[in-house]
């Protein structure tokens, strides 16, 4: 996969992807409470033989099974794939040797600012104050409408109007 670290604001699912002949690869990326993002990958057949590494390759290859192995993200320099998978052990041993990267480090956690505008829409998260104020006032307003109709309905506000006769013309 090769993707920006910093792209990586949002949670992203991709479920079975066709990977080798008899079985499929799935792999999510989401944001954790710490702002940072993390991969998970696992594949649907035990019986098969895949294998994974983070960007650079440092760590040795993780077998993939049907239970989701966790990655880092991670930063290279220069910029290389955050996930490695193949299906030959060896291939994957010999990647840590093939790719020349000066810098691996862990992706730096996203601002909360960028994570909430993705979120919410606004760079303080959730909706505006102004609508909350709006809302408020339009439930207090039918409220208040709402108890003159019943007082006016139990005659709370009944006038009535002096009887006055009427002189009689004679």
């Amino acid at each position: 996969m090769y993707l920006d670290p910093k792209e990586l604001h949002r949670d992203m699912f991709f479920r079975s992807i066709n990977f080798g002949k008899q079985y499929h690869v799935n792999i999510s990326i989401t944001v954790g409470h710490d702002n940072r993002a993390v991969i998970d990958v696992s594949i649907d057949n035990e019986n098969a033989q895949a294998y994974a590494c983070d960007a650079g390759c440092l760590d040795p290859p993780t077998k993939l099974s049907h239970q989701p192995v966790r990655f880092p993200v991670k930063m290279t320099s220069p910029p290389t794939a955050i996930l490695y998978i193949a299906e030959d052990f060896e291939y994957m041993t010999q990647l840590k040797d093939t790719l020349h990267v000066k810098e691996v480090e862990i992706a730096p956690p996203h601002a909360h600012d960028v994570l909430a505008l993705h979120r919410h829409g606004h760079k303080l998260g959730g909706l505006p104050i102004v609508f909350w104020i709006a809302l408020a006032f339009l439930i207090v307003i039918f409220h208040l409408f709402l108890l003159k109709i019943i007082l006016n309905e139990m005659g709370f506000f009944k006038h009535t109007l002096p009887n006055y006769t009427r002189p009689r013309v004679l």
